[in-house]
């Protein structure tokens, strides 16, 4: 490879990276918003084992 195509799959290289890190963060901010912190599960997860069964 050319340093001129080496340079150039660095840099795809690294906007492919760069469109997976604000997938995932988008999709946790997601999640995070219809699940809540994990304060919140572990509460409604000790709520819900303490709650008797009906």
């Amino acid at each position: 490879m050319s340093d001129e195509e080496l340079a150039n799959l660095g840099i795809t290289l690294i906007h492919q990276a760069t469109y997976m890190l604000r997938r995932l963060i988008e999709r946790q901010e997601v999640m995070f918003v219809e699940n809540g912190g994990i304060r919140e599960r572990m509460s409604r997860a000790r709520r819900s084992y303490r709650s008797p069964e009906k």
